[in-house]
């Protein structure tokens, strides 16, 4: 055949909708025309891009598929072929696309539903793939899954506007709004009077009453022993001759739109006659070993005094008589042979009574014990297959569970059930049968092999404790079989492997054990970690004293130094403490920072705690060396200032006092100045031979005299006796006195002063000046020199001498020359008497 046909591509992958599809279509250039495309459930020709070359003919098929295309069938025939002998290719679209057409399908008067009564309901929807449908309640108070819908026990507050919803992958779509009405019966119906005794030929009048209805009530009906009576429709029902055949129960029924409700009660009416209506009364459906009661039910009068009763076994076409004769037809146990049908006989004293209708028994047994099919051991990833079946009657509802969970749940007697195998999967499967009649179930164990899973690590007695204290971690994993071996390790920037066992122990931690720990569990399939699990150490705080102390210039502007307590611990610190080394009971402040200001220099540290403990810092000196050098070196500069402002004022008093000697030769008054320092001469002698200079040495000695005043004087000459009080004093002349010298101007100009010196001594300590015992009073004289003379002449007093001592007896300074070296003439010398009494002070101006 030279018009084969060929489809390329064979297979198309799956479309979306508003995917467009190039299908081309082939046959060899012997074939007259070209191939021709049609829909399978089509005879029309699609439109197509043809073309050929040298080896064949092309029918090139351009298509934007939609959701209707979904399932359809594209067939490549040669042109004008047709019937069985046509040689064509096909392929078939498979379209994906959002939900489409989405419906509610229910019964017809789905829409009212009558109160206490279920209602279902289904959502229907054209999807690829199969979407899932969730109902809603359009006041936002409902939302349930699943394609049918079922709401029980319906109440006014149940109903309202309901719509599905159906959803995949490309897209959802709602269904229109159904109203669900809850609408019920009329109740409270009631009949009176309840019981009535009449004779034929007698007057009946029943009334029929009501309690509510929604909606309105349309009518009434009648009914006598089940039966309606004559399309009665009012509340009151009459017969004004009574037969025999109207005796029996009478009821009336309301009647709405939405039902009718018989009376609760019956009208009993009685009228003599034969047996009539005759019934069983009992269950039609019994269990398997439980009593079975059936009662024979007629109407009669006088009652009936004998029943027969008839029994058809299953599967048979005669009935057979029983000997019961009694009204109740009773069996103990009853077994599968006493299903069948049954029926019965009354009769009176009148007569019998026609049988009663046949009432169908059906013998019901629980399920046998179900047969379950599975495997006992799977890995993971497995497949497995699961069945289920079971003999009962009437038919069984299967579950299948895994560990009390369900599976799948069929109304059938088989159940089929696959899946691959996960860790979860193992377990107790139980296939458990269930019908009205009772339950019956068997089970079997499947055990997965799984690499450890949920693995955890846990620290004991706690993931924070402190330095020194022992940890115990702890690993623990789901696996199947048991973990083989677990290895401990820790992270950080350089890990490690801690240990191996499911519990290890660190004793006596160190800060450095802080840390993320985790453990990796073993077995024979694989193997998992553990989440890791922060170890903290706790431990004291450790202080660093951080400061913006820098070194500045010694004359330089001291700023405000800012110090933090900058502590490195675990738990955080949570008190801090700052003292001064000189003041170290105060506590200056109690928060981490602290400024030490310029005036206040020192040695700062600070004190930082924690619930593990307490800790010092180092000491910290703050400006002060520098204020020690600063105020040394200004001390040392005030110190040279005063000596030297000291040193110009005795120099300005020195050269003040020879401007004054030499410029006042009038003078009254000179002074002396008294050292207890060894003596030394001062003398300057004139080149002129004159003596212008005196030392006078007077020695006042306490009982003795010394014989060797040249070795005394020699030893005293190199110390300072520190108890021997210098005295200064000015002598005035008194103007009685009479002139005994005349000096010349230039004797007057050769003068200069004269110092003298007393030493007080005592007899045992020669170092240390002592008061006389008997009383001597030392005498201090004025020494008048040429100068002096000079004054004195000026100022009209003469010169006098006056040495007095207290002690009489003795004679005054046997050891003292009296002469100068120097002198060559022998000049009169003038004293003036000064007394006083020797008192020790050690502050020389208390004894002037």
């Amino acid at each position: 055949n030279p018009c084969n046909i060929h489809i390329k591509p064979q297979i198309l992958n799956t479309l979306k909708e508003g995917d467009a599809i190039n299908l081309s279509c082939t046959t060899s250039t012997a074939c007259e025309n070209h191939p021709k495309w049609q829909w399978s459930d089509s005879s029309a020709d699609l439109n197509t891009e043809q073309r050929e070359d040298e080896v064949e003919k092309y029918s090139e098929l351009k298509y934007s598929v939609s959701w209707t295309d979904d399932g359809r069938t594209l067939t490549c025939r040669p042109f004008g072929c047709s019937g069985d002998d046509c040689v064509e290719n096909s392929v078939t679209l498979t379209v994906k696309y959002s939900p489409k057409q989405t419906k509610v399908i229910g019964d017809s008067n789905f829409k009212d539903v009558k109160e206490g009564e279920q209602v279902t309901i289904s959502c229907s929807s054209n999807s690829h793939p199969k979407a899932n449908f969730t109902w809603f309640k359009r006041d936002g108070s409902f939302s349930k899954p699943g394609e049918n819908l079922t709401l029980l026990n319906m109440t006014p507050e149940k109903g309202g506007m309901f719509y599905c919803q159906a959803k995949n992958e490309y897209g959802t779509h709602n269904s229109t709004d159904i109203n669900i009405n809850i609408i019920y019966a009329p109740k409270g119906v009631n009949i009176s009077p309840k019981t009535v005794i009449l004779t034929e030929g007698d007057h009946l009048i029943l009334t029929c009453t009501i309690h509510n209805s929604n909606p309105a009530l349309q009518s009434y009906r009648w009914y006598k022993n089940g039966q309606e009576i004559n399309q009665k429709t009012e509340n009151t029902f009459t017969l004004p001759s009574i037969t025999r055949f109207d005796k029996g129960s009478y009821q009336c029924q309301a009647k709405n739109s939405v039902g009718e409700t018989m009376s609760t009660h019956t009208a009993q009416v009685s009228v003599n006659y034969v047996p009539k209506n005759t019934n069983i009364l009992g269950t039609s459906r019994i269990k398997l070993n439980l009593e079975l009661h059936l009662e024979c039910v007629t109407e009669a009068d006088p009652p009936p005094n004998s029943y027969s009763w008839y029994f058809k076994p299953e599967h048979k076409q005669q009935y057979v008589t029983l000997s019961d004769m009694d009204q109740v037809y009773w069996v103990k146990n009853v077994a599968v042979s006493n299903a069948g049908s049954y029926k019965c006989s009354a009769q009176n004293t009148i007569g019998s009574g026609a049988n009663s209708t046949e009432l169908n028994v059906l013998v019901l047994y629980p399920p046998k014990q179900p047969n379950l099919t599975m495997k006992h051991v799977a890995e993971e990833n497995e497949d497995y297959n699961i069945t289920c079946t079971v003999e009962s009657y009437p038919q069984s509802e299967l579950t299948l569970t895994r560990n009390d969970k369900t599976l799948k749940n069929v109304q059938l007697n088989f159940l089929w059930f696959s899946a691959k195998v996960s860790p979860s999967d193992a377990g107790v499967y139980t296939c458990l049968a269930k019908n009205s009649e009772g339950e019956n179930s068997s089970e079997n164990h499947l055990k997965v092999l799984y690499a450890p899973k949920n693995v955890t690590a846990s620290a004991h007695p706690s993931e924070e404790l402190q330095e020194g204290s022992d940890l115990t971690l702890t690993c623990k994993a789901d696996s199947v079989p048991q973990v083989s071996d677990y290895t401990w390790n820790k992270s950080g920037t350089h890990p490690e492997t801690v240990g191996h066992g499911q519990k290890i122990t660190l004793y006596s931690l160190k800060r450095s054990n802080s840390g993320n720990y985790n453990c990796i569990s073993s077995n024979e399939i694989g193997s998992a970690s553990s989440s890791p699990i922060y170890i903290r150490v706790k431990y004291r705080p450790l202080i660093t004293l951080i400061h913006n102390m820098t070194l500045p210039g010694l004359w330089e502007k001291l700023l405000p130094i800012h110090l933090t307590c900058s502590v490195q611990c675990y738990p955080p610190a949570t008190s801090f403490a700052w003292y001064k080394l000189e003041e170290n009971t105060t506590v200056l402040s109690v928060y981490q920072n602290y400024t030490v200001q310029p005036e206040k220099p020192g040695t700062y540290y600070c004190f930082a705690s924690n619930e593990v403990g307490k800790s010092r810092s180092a000491p910290l000196q703050i400006y002060l060396y520098h204020i020690i050098i600063k105020r040394l070196v200004q001390a040392i500069i005030s110190l040279l200032v005063i000596i030297s402002l000291i040193g110009v004022i005795f120099l300005l008093h020195r050269i003040f006092l020879r401007k004054k000697s030499s410029g006042n030769n009038d003078g009254a008054q000179r002074s002396f100045f008294f050292s207890a320092a060894p003596l030394r001469s001062l003398s300057n002698f004139h080149p002129s031979g004159l003596r212008t200079n005196t030392r006078e040495n007077l020695v006042v000695e306490g009982s003795a005299v010394h014989s060797n005043p040249s070795a005394n004087s020699s030893r005293q000459a190199g110390r300072l006796d520190h108890n021997i009080h210098t005295v200064y004093d000015a002598v005035k002349l008194p103007p009685s006195m009479p002139k005994q010298h005349h000096y010349t101007e230039e004797d007057l100009t050769m003068t200069n002063v004269n110092y003298a010196t007393i030493q007080f001594k005592d007899s045992n300590n020669p170092n240390k000046s002592a008061p006389s015992d008997d009383g001597c009073i030392p005498v201090y004289t004025k020494v008048l020199k040429n100068n002096q003379i000079a004054q004195e002449k000026q100022s009209g007093h003469e010169d006098y001498e006056n040495m007095f001592a207290a002690c009489t007896s003795k004679q005054p300074f046997p050891n003292i020359d009296w002469d100068s070296d120097s002198s060559e003439s022998e000049d009169d010398v003038n004293y003036t008497k000064v007394s006083f009494t020797v008192i020790s002070h050690r502050n020389p101006r208390k004894d002037t």
